[in-house]
């Protein structure tokens, strides 16, 4: 018996947007903001950077912490989306996500403290190696805790991939996508956590999660402008293992 698609119109687009702003503000942290004044062989010129760009890292932190917050909602959207298909998975998937919020927002508080040690009095005694120490073992902080919440990412993209290819009201082909992005995420974070020396060497597989990750987006947003009527009704796929 075939029962009524649970993705609406209002609620792809919520989805999709939410997806877009994470995507968005996750790139811009990564390659526009951080690249300003972060340099991991060089501590004088992290800090000397850092003050002269104060405040497009102000509006680096507000962007992730949208993003956050954006995690959140898409989260609970995929949850409502999902847990027809099994419930205790979409379970589980959400809060996968919710841990991964939970670690970048540790991430964001550990990010703050070079600012606090520069512009805070009681820290003036310090000497300019030791402030400039802190503050990149302070931002190292922010790489690792990014990297652990990336790891509870990998998980839930797994499980989101899985419960979208037996779902009815999305393509498969994104559902294998966001399955696939999921080891690739596990071993760029691992190898970020374990490798000191790590160089990105995950970055060619990272691909894949770049793709599965805009098509989701896109998809949804697509679904959102849909006309009035035209969602398909749904009915359960078979029961079949996730396979290429």
């Amino acid at each position: 018996m075939k029962t009524p698609s649970p993705l609406t119109g209002p609620l792809a687009m919520t989805a999709g947007l939410a997806y877009g702003l994470i995507i968005f503000c996750g790139l811009s942290a990564e390659f526009w903001v951080r690249s300003k004044f972060l340099h991991w062989n060089d501590p004088a010129a992290t800090v000397a950077d850092l003050i002269a760009h104060q405040q497009v890292f102000r509006l680096g932190f507000i962007g992730e912490l949208a993003m956050v917050l954006a995690d959140l909602i898409l989260g609970v959207i995929f949850y409502h989306l999902l847990k027809s298909t099994n419930q205790i998975m979409a379970l589980w998937a959400m809060v996968l996500r919710l841990a991964q919020a939970v670690m970048i927002s540790v991430a964001l508080l550990a990010s703050l403290l070079p600012l606090r040690l520069l512009g805070d009095a009681a820290y003036t005694g310090l000497e300019p190696a030791a402030t400039q120490a802190l503050s990149l073992l302070a931002f190292e902080t922010h790489r690792l805790s990014y990297s652990l919440a990336m790891i509870f990412f990998g998980i839930n993209c797994m499980v989101t991939g899985f419960l979208l290819v037996r779902a009815t009201w999305a393509p498969s082909i994104l559902g294998r996508l966001l399955f696939l992005a999921g080891p690739a995420y596990l071993a760029d974070s691992l190898a970020g956590l374990l490798l000191p020396a790590y160089q990105a060497w995950t970055a060619p597989f990272l691909g894949v999660a770049v793709i599965a990750e805009v098509s989701m987006c896109g998809w949804l947003i697509w679904k959102g402008l849909r006309p009035k009527g035209t969602n398909i009704p749904s009915s359960p796929r078979p029961n079949l293992p996730l396979r290429g």
